[in-house]
């Protein structure tokens, strides 16, 4: 989970957090709840992480991806061909008051 800032410098504020089990054996819902105060994120129903939200308020790009950092471990060659399928993506929006 992170949150991003790429106006000016980047900053970021990441948080690792380890699932119960292997991720490659069932489809799993992840989600991203946010709103003016903070962003709560939720995996399969659950709340995993919540911050304060100082800093995400304007619109932003979804990006999906399989990027393996060194701080998530060895990264070797046992990840060749190694994939994520997505079923479908939802995005629901607000439309602040004039």
């Amino acid at each position: 989970m992170n949150v991003h800032q790429w106006a000016g410098k980047h900053w970021s504020d990441p948080q690792v957090w380890m699932a119960p089990s292997g991720l490659d054996r069932e489809f799993h819902v992840y989600g991203l709840e946010w709103n003016e105060k903070q962003l709560t994120w939720f995996f399969d129903g659950r709340p995993i992480r919540t911050r304060e939200n100082d800093i995400c308020h304007s619109e932003v790009a979804l990006i999906f991806s399989t990027a393996v950092l060194p701080w998530a471990g060895k990264i070797t060659d046992a990840l060749d061909g190694a994939s994520m399928d997505i079923d479908y993506v939802r995005v629901y929006g607000m439309v602040s008051p004039q």
